[in-house]
């Protein structure tokens, strides 16, 4: 019998997949940054030496004017960079010293594993380590991919990071490794096995199946052995541990019989393989959740998304829509099925189908399972082989597909724990970067185990000093190692109050709190303790403003936020002005335009934006005063109480800017007022930057601000 026999389709593969820093530089790399004193300094000239650079250098590492061999093929993002020592190199490590920094790997496929040995370059650090592009999926390592310090307690000192490529797309993707915290030294990179050669062996199959296996059609007439390395296993030696699970999922691929699925144990031990070795399922048993639908057809119609997928590769199609792959010369032999929906397969990509059923589909993309429906009893009919060349072509393709995505089964990146404080009350969310997983969890001190609770929802404690312990555990991957936190509750301490003491020109703000609980303040909003201003005693304003206090303390949560309004005598707040545009809606939402210096019409926004934007052009949003003319000075009352000298600068007339309403009513208003510089009676509007006119601006009101040093204030702290 002629079988056909098709090559993998090959991959776009890297240049490089082994970055061993530890080796130091090269000689090559050596004498080129010794002589590249403009971008690289060093500390010596030998093999212990080191370089950093001098200037912001990105892209492909070069010292004079050549590639680094050191970092060949690695390429550096700006993110995170300054203007130098970004990098130092040799002799034992490659460190990026800034966080948010980036080195690309380029062109990665869907399923590769990066592997990477790295430790903080601060040994008392806690926070700095390397997180993965959204391509690279986090398997193992530390939480977090935080390197603790080597003098921090618990430190591993150099941690081994491992990522899996997760993508879609059938091209190859480039991928990061981006710094968290701080300066990280990155020992070495590995892209799978590295760069040891890769040499195209037969896959080591193991057919999986019960009773007398030369009986089997499927063993004795497709034709495996002309491809591969077949072990012929019983199921009941797996069941029983004959064959050991360890000794199983060294293979490169499982091929599961019809007959094997039926017998009892079966159903428990095959599908825990799932994803941890290569599965050809030929059959869709109860084992995995199918429920048969048997159309028993002859062909498999692809879909359209997968005509071209090398699974298919060089097979005949036919049929109205050339989308149909006859696999059986007689008229039955594929099989289809239905899934619950809860199923893990149930949004798996289908491949194919058989009448109106689901036929053919992939579950993961490393250690895949396949679902290739065929009924053994079919491939031999009246004496003859019914299966189609089509039929052993197909199987060939998919025997050596997934034998290439055998990969090596690592554990499971533990689970974060993570927890959000209220008053009396810590909610905990446990979390895992890998799809699908399931994170088993207790409270009460014990070691989680697969009987443990399944967490669903985030845990709400109301009482300190619980534990909470979980770990992951996930379809083709080991077990994670246990996480473990100790749950804290706290009591949120009160708002502090707020008192005003009101003065000619300037208001003074008082704030308290509980005993021992420190009030913090700012007039933005800021809520974080180390960037708001620390309250020692009252605080002195001289402009309109809003304040913003918080009380903190160790022990206690922070504070809600207090906040309160405070003007200051003689300077109104600026809602009025605000108010007096919106009553004249027509006015300055629908007809304003706006002119330069030169009167050439500037960019207004449409519809109701274009008063908005009116009123803020008659703030200072613009350069609109000199930055070396002086007009005057004048000394103020700063918020300590201690004289502050302000200095006022002449306008600068190329920065004037004019709003106009193009309503005859407000043309009319404004020529009641003063008539503006330079300009006739009959000007309709008003030059920012001249005052009196905008006193008739706005519902014929006066706007509350007035004119000083020849500028209009249309009040508000900071506006002019």
């Amino acid at each position: 019998m002629a079988v056909s026999l098709l090559g993998v389709v090959a991959v776009n593969a890297q240049v490089r997949k082994t970055w061993d820093f530890t080796q130091g530089v090269s000689e090559t790399d050596r004498a080129n940054l010794i002589a590249d004193t403009q971008n690289w300094s060093t500390s010596g000239e030998d093999e212990s030496a080191y370089w950093a650079d001098k200037t912001k250098l990105y892209g492909t590492l070069q010292a004079n004017g050549q590639d680094l061999e050191f970092v060949s093929h690695l390429y550096i993002g700006t993110n995170g960079l300054k203007t130098s020592n970004n990098f130092k190199i040799g002799p034992k490590a490659y460190r990026m010293s800034r966080a948010g920094m980036r080195t690309y790997l380029p062109k990665l496929v869907n399923g590769q594993m990066v592997t990477v040995m790295a430790r903080s370059a601060n040994s008392t650090a806690k926070d700095r380590g390397l997180t993965g592009s959204s391509t690279l999926n986090y398997i193992s390592g530390p939480t977090g991919g935080i390197c603790l310090g080597s003098g921090v307690e618990g430190s591993e000192g150099t941690y081994t990071l491992v990522w899996e490529v997760s993508t879609e797309s059938t091209d190859s993707v480039d991928c990061y490794l981006e710094v968290v915290g701080g300066g990280v030294d990155i020992q070495s990179i590995i892209i799978d096995n590295g760069d040891e050669p890769e040499i195209e062996e037969d896959p080591d199959v193991a057919y999986v199946y019960t009773g007398d296996v030369e009986s089997d059609a499927f063993r004795a007439y497709v034709g495996l052995d002309g491809y591969a390395t077949v072990s012929n296993i019983d199921v009941a030696q797996l069941i029983s541990g004959e064959v050991s699970a360890d000794s199983i999922e060294t293979f490169d691929l499982v091929v599961l019989s019809k007959d094997a699925q039926e017998v009892e144990g079966a159903a428990a031990y095959l599908p825990a393989r799932l994803n941890r070795v290569p599965i050809l399922n030929l059959y869709p048993s109860a084992a995995f959740g199918y429920t048969l639908v048997d159309p028993n057809l002859a062909a498999l119609t692809v879909a359209e998304d997968y005509l071209e997928d090398e699974v298919f590769a060089d097979l005949e199609y036919s049929g109205d829509n050339d989308n149909e792959l006859v696999l059986f010369n007689g008229e039955s032999g594929v099989l289809a099925y239905s899934l619950d929906a809860s199923s893990d397969f149930a949004s798996d990509a289908v491949y194919a189908t058989a009448g109106e059923a689901n036929a053919m589909h992939v579950h993961g993309k490393k250690n895949a399972y396949m679902l290739l429906p065929i009924l053994p009893d079919q491939i031999i009919a009246n004496e003859d082989l019914n299966l189609s060349d089509n039929g052993t072509a197909l199987i060939s393709n998919v025997v050596k597909y997934l034998a290439g995505t055998k990969s090596a089964v690592v554990a499971a990146a533990k689970p974060t724990i993570t927890c959000e404080y209220a008053n009396n009350q810590t909610t905990v969310t446990l979390a895992s970067a890998i799809s699908g997983a399931k994170i088993y969890y207790t409270t009460d001190g014990t070691d989680p185990t697969t009987a443990s609770a399944v967490y669903s929802e985030p845990l709400v404690f109301t009482t300190d000093g619980i534990v909470v312990k979980a770990f992951v555990v996930v379809a083709g991957y080991n077990d994670s190692e246990i996480a473990e936190s100790t749950i804290n509750v706290y009591e949120q301490t009160s708002a502090p109050s707020l008192s005003v003491a009101y003065s000619e020109g300037y208001s003074t703000i008082t704030m308290s709190a509980a005993e021992g609980v420190s009030v913090y303040y700012s007039f933005n909003g800021i809520e974080a303790v180390d960037d708001a201003a620390l309250y020692t005693e009252p605080v002195v304003i001289t402009e309109p403003a809003t304040v913003y206090a918080f009380a903190a303390a160790d022990g206690v949560l922070q504070s809600e936020m207090a906040t309160r309004e405070v003007v200051v005598s003689g300077i109104p707040a600026v809602k009025d002005t605000v108010a007096h545009f919106t009553a004249n809606e027509t006015d300055w939402f629908t007809n304003v335009t706006i002119y330069d210096y030169n009167m050439a019409a500037q960019e207004v926004p449409t519809s109701n934006y274009a008063a908005k934007a009116a009123y803020y052009w008659g703030k200072p949003s613009w350069a609109y005063y000199s930055t070396t003319e002086v007009d005057s000075t004048y000394t103020v009352k700063d918020m300590n109480g201690a004289d502050s000298t302000v200095t006022v600068y002449k306008a600068d007339p190329a920065a004037k800017k004019y709003v106009y309403s193009s309503s005859d009513t407000q043309w009319r208003l404004a020529s009641q007022g003063q008539v503006l510089t330079g300009e006739t009676s009959e000007s309709p509007g008003y030059a920012i930057g001249n005052a009196r006119s905008a006193y008739y601006a706005a519902t014929a009101q006066d706007l509350i601000g007035k004119p000083s040093k020849g500028k209009m204030t249309f009040g508000g702290k900071g506006s002019g």
